[in-house]
């Protein structure tokens, strides 16, 4: 699942490319390794994603390989991409169609919500609220009953298993992406369990009302491109969480993030966002478009103000403070649970929660250099990596990395994300996360 939607503050938004076609560079679905071409090679090195030898370098890669658009990258990705390779199928870019008008954006209409805690979720399997923008007229407004999301403890957290090899890093970590903001895992859970995209969203994103406004007919890029708005919508949501055809209030709940984002930019996207709009308007599934017309025109809004409405694929159990990915502070983004990403695989058995990887103490000489030849290590690796600061969003061992020591380095801003993205170059899933490395003894040395 992406995803990936997977949104920056200087700022990844919704992971993929989105430029004009005469200036910037497009992307090709199957090319893995983003050289500009699709050849068998592409299609074998997803095979060996697909049985954890490799894995992409970056997250455009990872969207780039999902040609058919589920949200997961597997061997029926590899084989498509076999069949782009051989000409069986056209490769198809991520381009920008090339229109012309955009329509003017007027007043909006404001919808607030409210916080507050009731015990259990809804007892029925029908949606609580089951809003449509429709249904408002300017002027009007209504308040969702409060409720409280997750009425239970922390469920156990899953243990990792995995076989021990000398001289070697063991990396192990919850979630997938940077964890702020909605879960898409996150929001299926609550869908599963019977919440609506109101409320959904009301938990994940704290104190904020809805607010609906006239569409315009087109968004724009900073490079002067034009979208449809409707499709750019049904692209971007079939990119982000198309697979989930059978969670319908996760779907609206994704687009109403989604609207919400164009609305943040005033529908006019800056070059600092990357925007998933990937998937074909052909490939769009009836699920996805009826999320967008049951939705379109909602945003949500904090202190009469349209949010960035950031979000990510999986949390660690807790959504991570954007404080500690972005150095920035919104109060709508506080951290809240989502126990059901811990839980994800009672209602989404091929998604993955906690995962583990291994890298030679050679291997991770060769990482941390690559990031800074100036970085010196000692003769014992495992004094190499140190977690020194963490939110024990998990437990008191275990959460959110937020400082780390890395050879004679102190790095206390953003460390987690910077080890994830700049040192490991994405191998890892997310920054919630905790090191072992086994000495030639395969003795454990806790990197804490």
């Amino acid at each position: 699942m992406k995803k990936a939607l997977s949104v920056l503050l200087t700022v990844t938004i919704i992971i993929s490319v989105m430029m004009s076609s005469a200036t910037a560079k497009s992307y090709l679905r199957g090319d893995a390794n983003l050289d500009g071409k699709v050849v068998p090679a592409d299609a074998r090195f997803i095979l060996l994603v697909c049985l954890g030898m490799e894995m992409f370098d970056s997250e455009e890669a990872y969207y780039c390989c999902d040609i058919n658009g589920d949200n997961l990258v597997t061997i029926a990705d590899a084989r498509l991409t076999l069949r782009i390779a051989l000409s069986l199928d056209p490769q198809l870019y991520f381009t920008i169609p090339d229109e012309t008008q955009t329509a003017n954006i007027v007043t909006t209409t404001a919808i607030t919500t409210t916080q507050a805690a009731v015990s259990g979720p809804p007892t029925s399997s029908e949606p609580t609220t089951n809003v449509s923008p429709n249904d408002y007229n300017p002027g009007e407004s209504f308040t969702i009953p409060y409720f409280n999301a997750f009425a239970e403890d922390m469920p156990p957290i899953p243990q990792p298993a995995y076989d021990v090899s000398p001289d070697t890093f063991y990396i192990i970590t919850y979630g997938y992406g940077h964890g702020v903001g909605m879960s898409a895992y996150g929001a299926m859970g609550m869908d599963h369990r019977g919440f609506d995209y109101l409320q959904i969203l009301s938990h994940y994103y704290q104190g904020i009302a809805f607010a609906i406004d006239n569409i315009p007919a087109y968004i724009t890029t900073e490079y002067g491109a034009q979208i449809p708005t409707y499709e750019f919508m049904c692209r971007c949501l079939q990119t982000e969480l198309g697979g989930a055809i059978n969670f319908p209030e996760a779907l609206k709940a994704q687009a109403v993030a989604i609207y919400s984002v164009l609305k943040f930019y005033n529908y006019t996207l800056p070059n600092s966002v990357t925007v998933a709009y990937s998937k074909s308007y052909s490939s769009v599934n009836s699920a996805v478009k009826k999320a967008v017309d049951d939705t379109f025109g909602l945003y949500m809004t904090y202190q009469g103000k349209p949010i960035i409405a950031v979000y990510s694929a999986m949390t660690a159990g807790w959504t991570c403070d954007e404080k500690y990915v972005w150095g920035t502070n919104y109060d709508y983004l506080t951290p809240v649970k989502s126990y059901d990403d811990i839980l994800v695989k009672d209602f989404f058995p091929s998604a993955k929660y906690i995962d583990v990887k291994s890298y030679s103490s050679e291997k991770m000489y060769q990482f941390i250099k690559n990031y800074s030849s100036s970085i010196q290590l000692s003769e014992d690796p495992a004094e190499w990596l140190q977690v020194t600061g963490h939110d024990a969003c998990l437990s008191s061992s275990i959460g959110y990395v937020y400082a780390m020591r890395v050879g004679d380095r102190d790095i206390t801003s953003l460390a987690g994300q910077k080890f994830r993205n700049n040192i490991m170059n994405y191998r890892i899933r997310s920054h919630c996360f905790y090191i072992v490395y086994y000495d030639s003894n395969c003795t454990p040395h806790i990197c804490v």
